[in-house]
């Protein structure tokens, strides 16, 4: 009888300490990006592996703009198009929501026409991506240029199979204008694809910074409270290679505003 009952106490005594410990383990894996109080440069690059020029943007995109020391400069997103599926190749990184994504460019001014590579820089059209001093000045007037509110991203415990996260826009002030767009991806590093087919044939690619899924537009007067930002994530992808991106972009211009880059974003906490 006494044995049982000090067994009893044991366990109580460690039910209890588990109490107090669990919570404090679930808000250590609640980890925080926060954007820079500069502008973050985001450039966009539009590709497609049905295209026989596009491998050369991809690889300046990967080696260039994919350093840990770029991440709080810049935020890359590689969109690959949809429409040179026809000729042979059907790139498995594709979509039309990204294609279209590539014309609303053309709708608003932003660019001439629709191609690939196309590179924009901030919604800006850079044909000269391939110039370092084109990238080099981008970043020279983001340096310049104060952002007095910041995003902040904040990831959950994380669950298999599962993404939780809340966007927030804090320290807003009234400088922003309140029909602004904030627009979050999860983007994928490290994908490689044997092609088979098409103009790019026995070739081996490589991609880093791959958008495998947009959210939004939201407006960002919900940014201040919060928003909530779920995903199940397939099988296929690698939880350890995925990061979270976003951007505010300004109503009717579509001028970038701000951008967060948080790479690794799904299994790691910064600086971990």
């Amino acid at each position: 009888m006494k044995t049982v009952q000090k067994m009893w106490m044991s366990t109580a005594t460690l039910l209890a300490l588990q109490a107090a410990w669990w919570p404090a383990v679930a808000a250590e894996q609640r980890c925080t990006w926060t954007s820079p109080g500069h502008k973050v440069v985001l450039v966009e690059l539009f590709t497609s592996e049905g295209c026989s020029s596009c491998p050369p943007a991809d690889r300046w995109f990967n080696t260039r703009l994919k350093t840990p020391e770029m991440a709080t400069q810049v935020l890359p997103l590689a969109f690959h198009v949809d429409y040179w599926d026809y000729i042979g190749w059907k790139d498995p990184y594709g979509s039309a929501q990204y294609t279209a994504r590539q014309y609303g460019h053309r709708n608003i001014g932003h660019t001439r026409g629709i191609y690939t590579p196309q590179v924009l820089m901030n919604s800006a059209e850079t044909r000269d991506w391939n110039l370092r001093s084109s990238l080099t000045r981008q970043l020279a007037i983001a340096q310049k240029t104060p952002v007095p509110w910041t995003l902040q991203l904040t990831t959950n415990p994380a669950e298999q199979g599962k993404f939780n996260a809340v966007l927030r826009l804090q320290d807003a002030g009234g400088t922003l204008a309140a029909d602004a767009m904030l627009t979050v991806v999860l983007y994928e590093d490290g994908l490689t694809s044997s092609v088979s087919a098409g103009e790019n044939r026995g070739e081996m690619l490589t991609h880093e910074g791959v958008v495998r899924r947009l959210f939004g537009p939201y407006p960002v007067s919900k940014a201040i409270e919060g928003i909530p930002i779920q995903a199940l994530l397939p099988s296929r992808w690698n939880s350890q290679n995925l990061g979270v991106g976003a951007f505010v972009e300004a109503a009717g211009t579509g001028e970038v505003l701000q951008a967060l880059n948080a790479p690794k974003a799904v299994s790691q906490c910064p600086n971990s």
